[in-house]
């Protein structure tokens, strides 16, 4: 059966004795065996008479059976019966010998004093039990009129529901737990401990301020030593090995050089431009002075020269080879060797053989594998490389390795061998000033020698006047060497004058292209002359008027730019003036006539704004300091 709360499960009486309740007289309203009600007073005035426990019969209604009982109460309050009788009410329990009921009458009498009336019998107790639960009778366990006692099963219940109730709540509990174990790990985190021991560089929160999730609170050194990563390029990094000394300097350390020691060599390359690089990590124990994220130099040391005649590199003047000439004093016992070479009053020049330190700095222009003639079938690669002085030099390497055009190097030459290693960069920024004597903190050396470098191993000399006034980023400057005295000695640029363009004047365009075929032809001036270009691969942004061509180390065009015009207001041997501002000429400007639709190669002083009207044609391709007029086309007012 089913059970659905809140019915009644089933009634239960102890009938085990059954209690009634009788009225008594008062003792001093009727005779003496009518006193039942009254027994309290009766208990002053008569003592002995009715008292709790006493023995009382109780004659039942109808059968007349008589039946022992005793007396259980006696009521406190007086009841006024019929004829003004005045009773209390006395309860007696008798044993039901199993017939008793409910519904039975009977009469009561305690020492011979009868009741006043009769009573029905009432069950010691009675309970009506219910169900507090719904579910499925899955068993009874007591019948309808057995014995049961205080605490004994009745019904069993169950069902599908009861058990998913069950599972549903050890679930829940699950997931409690787990909410409060969580909970125990979040009050954890109020806790924030160091992770490792150092120094706080900075912390970003005060007490009372809202800490978000996540934010940084604040940075840790450990300033115990320090680390730096070296990009080593490929071609040098099969001499790099753990355990090599490098020797560290710093521009904000002054006169410190700091030791350090390479720790890793990483396998794992960088490719950029075709060039791969290699990060070599380098630990400095003795740092004092030195702090995080400040600029620093490197060298790793490789190969070192002892009882070497050291001199300064500003009295040396490099040659071919391994042979340069070095400026001593006339009355130096080695004068009388002295070579036929101007020098200043009072010095000669004498011939010397340099050793590990004489490097030669420059680019790249080319490199060319050949085998070698004496049967042996040798690879070796002759590598041209444009100095820092401006002349190129072939170098021949017993090795075939592809020096790739545009990398930086460096040229060491002793005793008969070569050597070719990547040069890394090293940066620097500042204006020069109108003198040219030094680069923002930096003073120049007095023979400095710089090369303006382009894409593709285009690379040009140039004179150190050429930088007056001009403001050099990082980017410009690719790479700058300092001599003993720290003056800059070497300086290689990334394209800074404009220098390395050809400047032409387009003359005519022919597009003769039709769908996805190229094919056009350029005609242009350059010094005078024509020049024509039929392209069929590439079509230029270019029109009529100044160009600039670009070409690879073949001579071939690589691409061209359109140059920017404006009307000359005046103009001088230097510089010219466009709408108030003043541009400088190019030493090489190339002044064209155009007279009856032809042109005509002039020089700048056979032109002037008076007579002729004068469009200028200025590179604006960002270089630094190539922002300069390179065309001047000259027209006769008079047409």
């Amino acid at each position: 059966m089913t059970l659905v709360k809140p019915a009644p499960d089933a009634q239960v009486r102890e009938e085990k004795q059954n209690k009634r309740t009788w009225p008594f007289p008062h003792p001093k309203h009727g005779k003496r065996w009518l006193i039942l009600g009254v027994i309290a007073l009766l208990f002053l005035a008569f003592a002995g008479k009715f008292l709790l426990g006493q023995a009382a019969q109780v004659t039942l209604d109808g059968s007349f059976e008589t039946l022992n009982g005793t007396v259980r109460s006696i009521s406190g309050s007086k009841v006024v019966g019929t004829g003004n009788t005045v009773t209390r009410e006395v309860t007696i329990a008798v044993q039901n010998p199993g017939g008793l009921s409910a519904s039975q009458v009977a009469a009561a009498s305690i020492n011979g004093l009868g009741s006043a009336g009769n009573g029905t019998f009432t069950y010691q107790s009675e309970s009506t039990v219910t169900a507090s639960a719904s579910g499925t009778a899955t068993a009874i366990h007591a019948a309808e009129g057995s014995t049961v006692s205080k605490g004994q099963a009745l019904v069993t219940l169950g069902g599908d529901d009861l058990e998913d109730k069950i599972q549903n709540a050890a679930v829940s509990l699950r997931n409690a737990e787990l909410s409060m174990e969580n909970t125990q790990k979040q009050l954890e985190n109020y806790t924030i401990t160091f992770p490792i021991s150092g120094t706080v560089i900075d912390k970003e929160y005060k007490a009372g301020d809202t800490v978000e999730s996540g934010k940084t609170l604040c940075t840790i050194y450990d300033l115990s030593y320090l680390e730096m990563t070296l990009n080593i390029d490929e071609l040098d990094i099969s001499t790099v090995e753990v355990g090599q000394a490098v020797q560290i300097t710093a521009e904000a350390v002054e006169s410190k050089t700091f030791t350090g020691v390479v720790t890793k060599v990483s396998v794992a390359g960088n490719t950029s431009g075709g060039i791969t690089s290699y990060p070599v990590t380098v630990r400095i124990d003795e740092s004092d002075g030195l702090l995080p994220g400040m600029n620093v130099d490197a060298e790793i040391v490789l190969e070192e020269a002892s009882d070497a005649l050291a001199i300064p590199s500003s009295a040396v003047t490099r040659g071919g080879g391994n042979t340069s000439l070095a400026l001593i004093t006339q009355d130096s016992p080695s004068a009388e060797n002295a070579v036929k070479q101007e020098a200043p009053e009072g010095y000669v020049y004498v011939q010397v053989e340099t050793g590990v330190s004489d490097d030669s700095y420059g680019m790249v222009e080319s490199s060319e594998k050949v085998v070698t003639e004496d049967g042996d079938a040798a690879v070796q690669t002759n590598v041209t490389v444009i100095c820092t002085d401006g002349t190129a030099k072939t170098f021949t390497v017993d090795k075939a390795v592809d020096y790739k055009a545009g990398r930086l190097v460096t040229v060491k030459v002793s005793e008969g061998s070569v050597t070719i290693k990547a040069l890394t960069e090293k940066h620097t920024s500042g204006k020069v000033d109108s003198a040219a004597t030094k680069l923002g903190s930096l003073s120049f050396a007095e023979h400095i020698e710089i090369l303006d470098t382009g894409d593709e191993g285009a690379a040009t000399s140039v004179d150190v006047s050429r930088l007056s006034g001009m403001s050099l980023d990082s980017d410009d400057v690719r790479y700058y060497g300092l001599d003993g005295d720290g003056r800059i000695e070497y300086l290689i640029l990334d394209d800074v004058t404009g220098d390395l363009w050809t400047y032409a004047y387009l003359t005519d365009l022919e597009d003769q292209s039709q769908g996805m075929s190229i094919n056009v032809t350029y005609t242009y001036l350059v010094g005078g002359a024509e020049q024509t270009l039929n392209s069929t691969s590439a079509q230029y942004p270019v029109e009529i008027g100044g160009i600039a061509v670009a070409h690879e180390s073949d001579g071939s065009i690589r691409t061209m730019q359109r140059m920017k015009s404006t009307e000359l207001t005046g103009l001088s041997s230097s510089w010219a003036m466009a709408s108030n501002q003043k541009y400088a000429v190019a030493d090489d400007v190339q002044v064209y006539l155009r007279s009856n639709g032809s042109y005509y190669l002039t020089t700048l002083s056979a032109v002037n704004t008076e007579d002729y009207t004068l469009t200028r044609w200025y590179n604006n391709s960002g270089n630094s300091a190539g922002t300069q007029i390179r065309i001047v086309i000259a027209v006769p007012r008079e047409e």
